[in-house]
């Protein structure tokens, strides 16, 4: 694995070289040299990755600091508190099953039935007050890779673990195994989901009170999801969420379920992955009937309403305008499903999307509900942000030509020139999916992008680069030394 991993690099540092000599040319050949990729896969969005079967990853970055800028940004008008606020107001809060129990992992239980009665008894005790209803929201593990769009992720975690994982069904005698090895397995997290879906929905009428606890994505019928309360057991087809994979969007359909059915105004999501808090962002200035979100972090809460709010009135905009397009930049420049840009953090990517606002507004529609899903204006706005997280100057060309621009700058590191135009438009079409699957994630049954058709599966990388054809510049040149 580490020779494939040398010989790669060893193919770069050869394509640099070369590229040195084509310094002289005149400008439009120039660019002509650098709308080529000349890697077997765009440095500045993949590397290297011989565990895998396509040979690259994704970069990876810290996300958590798109949402440090924010808060540097907002000083003193950031908002963060150690409890709700009382309130005569009811307050509905809803809970990703796993992080839940990547959290709490086996409580000290010797057996399944001992460990899905604590969790259950874990999950009342940390209601907040004026807490009505408690959402308990699952992952999809059925999505087949080819499908799924988190594929890349799961496969790497896989070939981390042992060769032969066991897998268990839990069922009320057995005996919790070794933990680690346990939930490494995604077929025993299903399992274990499910398990607790069946155990708790016999379990109804042990319910405190006027409390109701509704559960979906944890079955093995991805579509079931079921409604308890201390005298009833309710089946929710409209709430089934088949198309969602994840919790975090499947938590802001049940979100809007209980602003539109139960009639809550207030919400709290229990969270820690900046993803599902730019969302909340989103969603505080999207969701009709919604007038507050509070984020639990640990052992915060962060008000998404009053940081929507202080940034409308820090930057004069619209708050539904500035949280689409903080949502909008956060994604093109990296999360769970999209690549991180090499060498452009959050922090830069923040304070670009600040500086350009009214530049970014055609971006900001992208994936609306009721709008069509065509590609078309959002690739100027969102080439322009590119460029602009590349070169500080109003640089007017495109982003070969930036490319040939910044060459004698990078010391040899292809990874720090911005994609070229081809490898651009995969990039941001896969982003502009994501963001469609965020945008309408308060739908049960959304319509999504058809993922095929939005960069999701590459079926061939040459060194050329993505949609360029024809003998690569250096074979052509291979003469020179």
């Amino acid at each position: 694995m580490a020779l494939k991993a040398k010989k790669v690099y060893k193919e770069e540092s050869a394509v640099v070289r070369n590229l040195y000599f084509v310094q002289d040319l005149d400008e439009d050949k120039k660019v002509e040299v650098f709308s080529h990729e000349w890697t077997s896969c765009p440095a500045s969005l993949f590397e290297p990755d011989p565990s895998l079967d396509q040979g690259y990853a994704m970069h990876i970055g810290n996300k958590a600091d798109y949402l440090a800028a924010i808060k540097t940004s907002l000083g003193s008008s950031w908002r963060e508190v150690d409890r709700l606020p009382l309130s005569d107001k009811p307050v509905v809060m809803v809970v990703d099953a796993m992080a839940f129990i990547q959290r709490h992992q086996h409580l000290g239980s010797s057996t399944f039935h001992e460990l899905q009665v604590k969790y259950l008894k874990q999950l009342l005790s940390s209601i907040p007050d004026n807490c009505d209803c408690i959402h308990f929201v699952g992952d999809r593990y059925d999505v087949s890779p080819a499908e799924s769009l988190k594929g890349e992720e799961r496969e790497k975690r896989m070939k981390t673990c042992p060769s032969k994982m066991k897998e268990y069904k839990p069922h009320d005698t057995l005996a919790i195994p070794k933990w680690k090895s346990f939930v490494h397995n995604p077929l025993n997290k299903a399992n274990l989901l499910n398990y607790m879906g069946e155990a708790w929905a016999t379990q109804y009428k042990s319910l405190p009170a006027g409390c109701t606890l509704i559960f979906g994505g944890i079955f093995r019928d991805p579509g079931r999801t079921v409604l308890l309360s201390a005298d009833c057991q309710v089946e929710l087809p409209e709430l089934s969420c088949e198309k969602h994979e994840e919790a975090d969007t499947r938590m802001f359909a049940h979100i809007a379920y209980s602003v539109q059915h139960l009639h809550h105004k207030q919400a709290v999501v229990v969270a820690t992955d900046t993803d599902v808090i730019m969302m909340c962002i989103y969603y505080i200035t999207h969701m009709d009937g919604l007038q507050e979100l509070w984020v639990k972090k640990m052992d915060i809460y962060l008000l998404a309403h009053a940081i929507a709010d202080a940034l409308a009135v820090k930057y004069d905009v619209e708050a539904a305008d500035l949280s689409s397009m903080l949502l909008s930049t956060y994604i093109l420049t990296g999360c769970d499903t999209v690549s991180y840009l090499y060498r452009r953090g959050k922090k830069h990517a923040y304070k670009t999307a600040i500086d350009h606002l009214e530049d970014l507004l055609s971006l900001c529609r992208y994936g609306d509900p009721g709008e069509s899903l065509d590609v078309k204006e959002d690739v100027t706005a969102a080439r322009q942000y590119m460029v602009s997280l590349y070169e500080r100057s109003d640089f007017s060309g495109n982003l070969d030509a930036l490319r040939a621009h910044l060459f004698g700058n990078i010391k040899g590191d292809m990874r720090c020139l911005p994609p070229t135009e081809d490898a651009f438009q995969l990039h941001l079409r896969r982003a502009l999916h994501q963001l469609a699957v965020c945008k309408r994630a308060h739908m049960s049954q959304p319509t999504y992008p058809v993922a095929t058709d939005f960069g999701r599966e590459l079926v061939s990388v040459d060194r050329r680069g993505f949609g360029h054809g024809g003998d690569s510049f250096i074979d052509q040149h291979s003469q020179i030394q």
